[in-house]
């Protein structure tokens, strides 16, 4: 028992470690060979687009989300989706100020062309006969159950079912584009997108980062100030 005890404690010091992750994550990237080397890659995309961002802008666009915050939650556990990837991607959409665009799009997730299946999950949660995207809390619902279905249609490969999110159905959808061109993962799809939104999973992975790190830490942080590349790996990526 006193043995069990020591390796318990001797483990929570090491994983509490500012030394574990890059350990572990070198462990992992071993052991899962190319497919956990090309996750790592992508991981490092998105921290890369992170420290790009200006930290004035973000907290500004923090700020603009606080009123919408309590719906997107709410659409959130409806559907049981992350809710700061639901951020990042109104964040990506919108930056927070609903609109319709030119191309279609409503609101602050930008809604365009859902399947009628997704309208009506949506409107089943939301107790309505007809979703009305110029709502907001209605324009959540609709965004998590969009997403869910991606990221299901896409075997829960969370950069493919942001791509897929964002492609939507046009073109035949991203599962007819990865079949066009023999892709079967987002590392393989990214070189054939010069059309197509190839950054857009990593722009809503970025903007998912900050709000976490916000709700972790009450702050956002410079990513190559001293230790916080370190401490932002630790808290992770939403969703990965």
């Amino acid at each position: 028992a006193a043995v069990a005890a020591t390796l318990a404690l001797g483990c929570a010091w090491f994983v509490a470690h500012d030394g574990y992750t890059p350990v572990f994550t070198h462990f992992r990237t071993l052991v899962g060979g190319k497919q956990e080397a090309e996750r790592v890659t992508l991981a490092h995309q998105v921290y890369a687009a992170y420290r790009r961002h200006d930290n004035g802008g973000l907290q500004k666009m923090l700020a603009r989300a606080q009123p919408f915050d309590p719906a997107i939650n709410e659409a959130a556990r409806a559907f049981e989706v992350d809710a700061d990837l639901l951020h990042g991607i109104a964040a990506t959409e919108s930056s927070f100020m609903p609109r319709d665009s030119r191309d279609g799009g409503k609101g602050l997730f930008q809604i365009t062309a859902v399947p009628k299946s997704i309208t009506r999950e949506a409107a089943r949660e939301l107790g309505v006969a007809e979703p009305l995207p110029a709502d907001a809390r209605h324009n959540a619902y609709l965004a998590a159950a969009t997403f869910k279905h991606y990221l299901k249609e896409m075997n829960g490969d969370l950069f493919l079912g942001l791509l897929a999110y964002n492609i939507g159905p046009r073109n035949g959808g991203l599962r007819f584009i990865m079949q066009q061109y023999g892709a079967s993962d987002f590392a393989t799809m990214q070189p054939y997108l010069q059309t197509l939104p190839r950054d857009y999973p990593i722009r809503v992975l970025s903007y998912a980062l900050a709000f976490k790190l916000w709700r972790h830490d009450g702050k956002l942080l410079a990513y190559e100030e001293g230790d916080n590349a370190v401490h932002i790996q630790q808290v992770g990526i939403p969703g990965l």
